[in-house]
C-alpha cells in the first residue's frame, strides 16, 4: 500500500470499519440480460427489461482452501446477496457442460428476496404481538383465579361449624 491508501485505511478503521485489502475473488462476473415484457412501450414498440445479476468466482486447485480473509470477504458478499463461487479447474468443463443452473441472482430476484424478507418481518411482528396479547390473557387468568383462591379462603374463615349433635337416648326417647 502507498502512503495515501495507508492514511485511508487508517481513518477508515477508526471510524469502526473492517478494512478488507487481501482476500477479493478471483473473478467478478457480471451479467446483463435482455428479456421481453408483456405488452408494448407507450410508443406502441415492443418493451424489452435489462435483468442484471453479478456472481463472484474464486479458482483453487484440487486441494486449496480458502483463506481466513477470503472467508471474510465471501461472508460480506454473500451478505450483499451476491453469490460467491469455489471453482476447480477439474469443475469447470463438468459445469459449463451439465449446469443449467444460474451462477447469480438478478436485480429482479434479489428486490422479491428483499420484499418477502419484509413480509417475514412484518408477520414475525404480527406474532409477537399476538403472543404477547396471549401472554397478557394468560396472566390476566392466572390473577382471576387467584383472587377466586382468596374469595374462598376468606368465606371459608367466615362460616362457624356445624354444630356437632350427640344423639343420646333421651333425645329419642328412649332410657
Amino acid at each position: 500500500m502507498n502512503a495515501r491508501e495507508i492514511q485511508v485505511k487508517l481513518k477508515l478503521q477508526q471510524k469502526g470499519f473492517t478494512v478488507l485489502r487481501n482476500g477479493w475473488p478471483d473473478f467478478l462476473c457480471i451479467r446483463t440480460t435482455t428479456r421481453k415484457l408483456p405488452g408494448t412501450s407507450a410508443n406502441g414498440d415492443p418493451a424489452f427489461e435489462d435483468i442484471r445479476g453479478a456472481c463472484a468466482v474464486e479458482v483453487k486447485s484440487r486441494t486449496d482452501q480458502l483463506s481466513p480473509e477470503q472467508q471474510a470477504v465471501r461472508r460480506v458478499l454473500q451478505s450483499a446477496r451476491i453469490p460467491v463461487y469455489v471453482v476447480r479447474p477439474d469443475d469447470i468443463d463438468d459445469a459449463i457442460h451439465t449446469s443449467k443452473r444460474r451462477l447469480f441472482l438478478t436485480s429482479e430476484e434479489i428486490r422479491n428476496l428483499h420484499s418477502l424478507a419484509e413480509q417475514a418481518h412484518i408477520r414475525s411482528m404480527q406474532l409477537k404481538a399476538e403472543i404477547k396479547q396471549l401472554d397478557e390473557q394468560v396472566q390476566n387468568i392466572v390473577d382471576m383465579i387467584g383472587e377466586a383462591g382468596a374469595v374462598l379462603s376468606q368465606s371459608a374463615s367466615c362460616l362457624e361449624p356445624a354444630p356437632t349433635l350427640h344423639f343420646t337416648p333421651s333425645i329419642l326417647g328412649i332410657e
